[in-house]
């Protein structure tokens, strides 16, 4: 039976974590990484099980399951401080939200109030960040200008709020008077260069090639600039 499989697997591998020579070792934050790793892989593989099945054996669609298929959710913490960025937990809170969002009792909920729902504290701003990066990808990123806005300002993890701002003037596109992301990158002469290090600065920017011809006629242009204001408070960056 597949259940008393993962059971057996669940088992063997917490037997492992406890029994390791190097438990002593362990962190308070890798314990909780190490046995979200086991207990979310094996509660991904039986929300997956259903669509496994179907897909194996041509069915068309998600097996039909019992409802007490699902009663291990009941017993499982769904939102874990510390679990990130655990690759099985995340797998199984995109399968979670699947599951919870064709409940009758979360028909009318958006995926934003699905996430506030169950998860709190870090998950929560992951799972909200990622929803309004998807978002952006998808062609939505003006549209969602306001929700990105409000969640970079409500949001303590730094981390979510930069990978966002990338993602969104990547999808937007610059605009004239915008204010320009920052960025690190190497010049011509491999130099580490930091935009905001230049602020104040007028800066000319040129992205180039060696196979774009036009771009290379261009900087005949450059070269002539260049030595016009040599004495300027003007940066050139290629």
């Amino acid at each position: 039976h597949y259940t008393t499989l993962l059971a057996k697997i669940k088992m063997e591998q917490n037997d492992f974590l406890k029994s390791s020579r190097f438990a002593p070792q362990f962190s308070a934050r890798f314990k909780v990484f190490a046995q979200v790793d086991i207990d979310y892989w094996s509660a991904y593989l039986r929300l997956n099980y259903p669509w496994e099945f179907g897909f194996s054996n041509n069915l068309g669609g998600v097996k039909k399951m019992p409802k007490s298929y699902y009663s291990f959710l009941q017993a499982l913490p769904v939102s874990i401080e510390g679990a990130l960025p655990n690759s099985n937990y995340v797998y199984f809170l995109d399968q979670f939200f699947d599951y919870q969002a064709g409940q009758i009792e979360n028909k009318e909920l958006s995926s934003n109030q699905l996430i506030e729902k169950y998860l709190t504290g870090e998950p929560a701003a992951y799972f909200k960040a990622k929803n309004l990066s998807i978002a952006c990808h998808r062609g939505k990123a003006k549209k969602e200008g306001e929700n990105i806005k409000a969640f970079i300002e409500n949001n303590s993890y730094e981390i979510y709020n930069d990978v966002l701002r990338l993602v969104y003037n990547e999808a937007k596109g610059l605009e004239v008077g915008m204010k320009a992301p920052n960025f690190t990158l190497l010049d011509i002469e491999g130099k580490e260069v930091v935009l905001s290090e230049l602020k104040g600065k007028v800066i000319y920017l040129d992205f180039w090639a060696t196979w774009c011809l036009p771009c290379l006629m261009q900087m005949k242009n450059s070269k002539s600039w260049k030595a016009k204001f040599k004495n300027k408070d003007i940066v050139f960056l290629y």
